[in-house]
């Protein structure tokens, strides 16, 4: 209970940061007045008492426009995960290793995942994916989900930009009974226990339409202990860096190398009993202590530091624990701050935000002072109204199409005047494009980044220049998001490295026939090597496909490879039907197969003349 307890304080310190990012997002996507003022004691938002004196809230939202620009930036280069091996001989696993990491990073769809997670980022200031492997609608395989910001918790005392520093990182699951019994129940007397701990949500009585769930996630709604939705299971995934005293044990007889700890005391016995046999032996045979085969541990020792989790419920019981199953022991994680100074974590958006309500504002004050200005009021001498006429009727005709009204001149000779009022000197459209200005300068967003502003005779080349340079101010905050992309595919190839068996590579290289040799391989090798990880561009853009197709259409023309490759490997639409019509056609005049005769071709134009 009192690692719960450290979690909740965890949490309550980043209160603050919750509710600017609610308000973010409800200047994003929302209501821009709804910010809370006090009106002669009453709180009443911004919207509701320009409401209560007779004007209407007008607002522009410039502030999503920014965010999916800048989304749209990273999103726009199609980056994908690659491995190479760090040994040469080794590509072919490298190229394994590719595939299958391609390959689930389609399954989870994660471009969307990464384009939702920069929103998020950018908005709220901070955001976070979780990979795991587990079975999921009979399918066991590595899985990256996104974690809302509201439910996650951790160490805020971090000064490494890279969170190396971080002791404590957690989150709050809120799942359905049936789910939760799945992940954790061993047996059904865990399903009866669990049963009594979630009576609400175990009930199938009990209908959701009972509660109010609408503002379940709102950062003012929210509590620690217990969830808003009764029909769910709260449950604290919580990971902690711990460290332990251990040996690291040697055997000298058989080579192996593990790993103690040192209040073992019962493998510290049996390594004890096995040395004092293995001496006992030794001396039989005459042989020196020098040149006996022990297993050492006492001068191996070391502490050791590594990530423990455990997943608790309110009450604080325990449904599992142990050290990181993950590669290298870490935690489950990536996380992605923009940025976090002091431990303070402040929204992008924050500075464009004041910029946005400056200009509702200044729409809603023109709007106010148009509507308050005189507008064809007309001032009528009371005496000039005939006596014969209500004040009523002579207004009628006096405003009225062709309208004839009788009266007696006065001496006074005055006549009704017609008054048009001037809203002041304010050039809305001047102070809105200045504001606006200014926002886009304090998020380094302007036209040529979006793709607007080409004047009519701008060259190509000088555009692309332009819309190159216009990307600068923001290439601090690509590299921080290509480095959280680049951790994400990190766990993912870890886990893929760890968890994946000889025969799911086996299927993997089936896509690889061409470059991976099914036969000669040892897929066991394939989690033991050594890979360097890059996020690239994608290669499988028109762009890309047209260019390997060109590039391979010129050495087949050269006589490099064999005509075949080309719609082997390039992108030809129809290469298959082609490839089967010209084996048909090859069989039947009884030649070999379009591209099995290359040598024997190239032999014939190499060879010397007679």
């Amino acid at each position: 209970m009192q690692l719960l307890q450290y979690c909740h304080t965890l949490w309550n310190n980043l209160a603050e940061t919750r509710e600017r990012r609610a308000r973010a997002m409800r200047m994003v996507y929302g209501d821009q007045w709804g910010d809370l003022i006090s009106v002669k004691g009453k709180t009443m938002t911004q919207r509701d008492y320009l409401t209560s004196v007779g004007n209407v809230a007008l607002q522009t939202n410039q502030l999503k426009k920014i965010v999916s620009t800048i989304a749209g930036v990273y999103v726009k280069q199609q980056n994908e995960p690659v491995c190479k091996a760090r040994a040469r001989e080794e590509q072919i696993y490298g190229e394994l290793m590719t595939t299958a990491l391609q390959t689930n990073w389609q399954i989870n769809d994660t471009p969307l995942i990464v384009d939702h997670n920069i929103l998020e980022a950018l908005i709220g200031g901070f955001t976070a994916t979780r990979e795991t492997f587990e079975y999921r609608d009979g399918e066991l395989d590595s899985w990256t989900d996104t974690c809302h910001p509201n439910y996650l918790f951790f160490d805020s005392n971090m000064k490494d930009p890279r969170y190396r520093d971080m002791e404590v990182i957690g989150e709050i699951h809120d799942i359905p009974f049936g789910r939760f019994c799945e992940k954790f129940a061993k047996s059904r007397e865990d399903v009866e226990q669990f049963a009594e701990w979630y009576a609400n949500a175990a009930s199938p009585m009990y209908s959701k339409v009972m509660e109010d769930v609408n503002d379940k996630h709102d950062a003012d709604t929210m509590t620690f202990f217990t969830p808003k939705d009764a029909t769910l299971c709260r449950v604290f995934e919580v990971w902690r860096k711990e460290s332990r005293d251990r040996y690291r044990v040697h055997d000298e007889n058989t080579g192996e190398l593990y790993v103690i700890n040192a209040d073992d005391h019962e493998s510290i016995k049996s390594i004890e009993a096995e040395n004092r046999r293995r001496r006992a032996l030794a001396a039989q045979q005459g042989w020196d202590e020098d040149e006996i085969p022990l297993i050492h541990y006492r001068e191996n020792f070391f502490v050791d530091t590594y990530w423990y989790g455990r997943f608790l419920t309110p009450s604080g019981y325990i449904l599992w624990e142990g050290e990181s199953p993950y590669e290298g022991r870490k935690h489950p994680y990536s996380l992605l701050i923009l940025p976090m100074t002091d431990g303070k974590i402040v929204s992008y958006l924050s500075d464009a935000i004041d910029q946005n309500i400056a200009i509702n504002r200044l729409m809603t004050l023109h709007d106010w002072m148009i509507r308050a200005g005189l507008k064809g009021v007309t001032f009528v001498p009371s005496d000039l109204v005939p006596d014969s006429m209500s004040s009523e009727e002579f207004a009628e005709q006096l405003t009225s199409i062709d309208g004839v009204v009788f009266y007696e001149p006065k001496k006074h000779g005055q006549m009704p005047q017609t008054f048009y009022g001037h809203t002041g000197q304010i050039n809305l459209s001047e102070i809105v494009k200045m504001m606006s200005d200014l926002m886009e300068s304090s998020v380094s967003v302007n036209a040529a980044i979006r793709g607007e502003g080409v004047k009519s005779g701008t060259a190509a080349a000088l555009y692309a220049q332009q819309a190159e340079n216009s990307a600068t101010p923001i290439a601090s905050l690509m590299m921080r998001i290509g480095v959280f992309v680049k951790h994400m595919a990190k766990l993912k190839l870890a886990n893929i490295r760890k968890f994946y068996t000889p025969q799911r590579f086996v299927e993997i290289a089936g896509t690889l026939s061409n470059v991976v040799n099914i036969k000669d391989t040892d897929f066991s090798l394939a989690g033991n090597i050594e890979y360097d990880l890059s996020v690239t561009q994608s290669m499988s853009t028109p762009v890309y496909r047209a260019l390997k197709t060109d590039i391979l259409m010129q050495f087949a023309q050269a006589g490099f490879i064999p005509p075949r490759f080309v719609f082997e490997f390039g992108d030809v639409p129809g290469a298959d039907e082609i490839l089967q019509r010209l084996d048909a056609m090859a069989q039947e005049n009884h030649e070999m197969p379009i591209g099995e005769d290359y040598e024997q071709k190239k032999q014939m134009l190499t060879a010397p003349a007679m």
